[in-house]
């Protein structure tokens, strides 16, 4: 799922207008919908902002905003790579640890 998607179905679930979502994270409403067109990406502050209120995983929305603003063809194919790797359950373990070197994710990793 894309990053307009992304905004657009959860500002749904959560049954935010679009006004209540640009309130909460300080644009207009216009701009809420230009980026639930695919018409803007915004800023990693205005993702950050999104993923608080949006109740979505920061890493994950990031991801998909670097995704949406790639230009060429290899950074759209490296994004995927990089979404691929993220969703393998022994990364994220990896990924997700205060500790990488802990024993339980070294075991992991073997």
């Amino acid at each position: 799922m894309g990053f307009a998607d992304l905004i657009k179905n959860a500002r749904k679930r959560l049954q935010l207008s679009q006004a209540r979502l640009g309130g909460e994270i300080g644009v207009w409403n216009t701009y809420v919908g230009q980026i639930e067109k695919g018409e803007k990406v915004p800023s990693d502050e205005v993702v950050i902002k999104l993923a608080r209120v949006l109740e979505l995983d920061l890493s994950d929305l990031l991801l998909a905003a670097y995704k949406a603003k790639a230009d060429s063809a290899e950074a759209q194919n490296l994004f995927a790579r990089m979404e691929t790797a993220l969703s393998d359950p022994v990364l994220q373990q990896f990924v997700s640890s205060s500790n990488p070197l802990d024993p339980g994710v070294l075991a992991a990793l073997g």
